[in-house]
């Protein structure tokens, strides 16, 4: 993911900026923003991200690339002033809603699931690959 993410923004950044001398950094506030992206947006993130489908699975971990997408468009209309258009936190609000709508469900499914084995069920199902007890 992260190969195919960097080939992607080099191809982009080569088309959008073609000085080679912009490309350069430097012991400034541009080599910091670059490891701050580097280090804590990709890799804390998918570290999280990881051990969230470990707990949960991937449903669970679908559920915040919305949510921050809103808290991103939030905090640039604050930090960097951007204009926040009242369709856009609308149409963020309900995807939001909807997919927490669908992880109320998958929850309950899940809960109604494991209320319905019976010890017996479990039982039949296992097989044991060493004896309990050795002689």
């Amino acid at each position: 993911m992260s190969i195919m993410g960097t080939i992607q923004c080099v191809v982009f950044g080569f088309i959008v900026e073609r000085d080679l001398n912009q490309w350069k950094l430097g012991w400034d506030i541009r080599l910091i923003t670059v490891a701050f992206s580097g280090i804590l947006a990709s890799g804390v993130m998918i570290l999280v991200i990881a051990w969230v489908v470990q707990m949960k699975g991937p449903l669970f971990a679908s559920a915040f690339n919305p949510l921050m997408l809103l808290i991103v468009a939030f905090v640039a209309s604050m930090v960097l002033d951007e204009k926040l258009n009242l369709g856009s936190v609308l149409g963020g609000v309900l995807i939001i809603c909807g997919l927490y709508t669908v992880l109320w469900g998958k929850g309950k499914e899940a809960q109604k699931k494991s209320d319905n084995i019976e010890p017996q069920e479990i039982m039949e199902d296992y097989e044991p690959t060493r004896p309990l007890l050795s002689p």
